[in-house]
């Protein structure tokens, strides 16, 4: 299964949460920030590990950055709206540990961990937000094929 397949699904999951419309959620682009409405989720690749089990078994687990902006718009608002976001975002990912049964491959989907919200400036996307980001990790079992062991 490649990064491609597996980050879609994630983005198409987080796109069916009533919070998010479609073009809020994005694979890596920040324009748009400012397009839509917030919250907006900014899909990036993180660090890839392989482990090996069997000489054809292998563990791969991919990890997907989950940035998740709040705007600023000082009402005093954003960081119970972020904090209720990042939540509905671990839930969601609890919910559906094999991404809602991509592959039987994928043996475990989840939020492992998150930075603190920190207040950033986007030159993409001007003005000021509150974000966090979120690292899920996604565990795929796979049978290696070809090559040596044809």
């Amino acid at each position: 299964m490649s990064y491609a397949t597996i980050v879609a699904r994630a983005q198409s999951l987080i796109q069916a949460l009533d919070t998010y419309a479609d073009a809020d959620v994005s694979l890596g682009d920040y324009r748009i920030l400012e397009s839509g409405s917030a919250p907006y989720v900014i899909l990036r690749a993180g660090p890839l590990e392989n482990v090996f089990r069997t000489p054809t078994r292998r563990q791969r687990t991919w990890t997907i950055m989950v940035e998740l902006y709040e705007r600023m718009v000082g009402d005093g608002t954003e960081e119970a709206n972020l904090t209720a976001n990042r939540e509905e975002l671990v839930v969601l990912f609890d919910k559906y540990p094999t991404l809602n049964s991509l592959s039987a491959d994928v043996t475990g989907a989840q939020i492992i961990g998150g930075d603190e919200p920190v207040i950033a400036l986007h030159e993409k996307g001007g003005g000021i937000w509150l974000m966090t980001i979120l690292t899920l990790t996604v565990n795929e079992q796979y049978t290696v094929t070809g090559g040596e062991y044809a």
